[in-house]
């Protein structure tokens, strides 16, 4: 199976520069948390009220 064809071991450099990169890639990760803390309000898995075990 050739890995190069799946990006992996491929070529090194990047279209942007490095530091840009990271930099982008920070701000979209504390944004979209961010986002997920002031969007989501209501718990999805909230614990279900069901009998108590002896």
């Amino acid at each position: 199976m050739m890995l190069v064809a799946h990006g992996i071991g491929g070529v090194r450099d990047l279209p942007v520069p490095e530091s840009l990169f990271f930099v982008t890639a920070a701000i979209v990760l504390v944004v979209s948390f961010v986002l997920l803390g002031a969007l989501w309000r209501r718990p999805l898995l909230a614990r279900h009220q069901g009998q108590t075990l002896p």
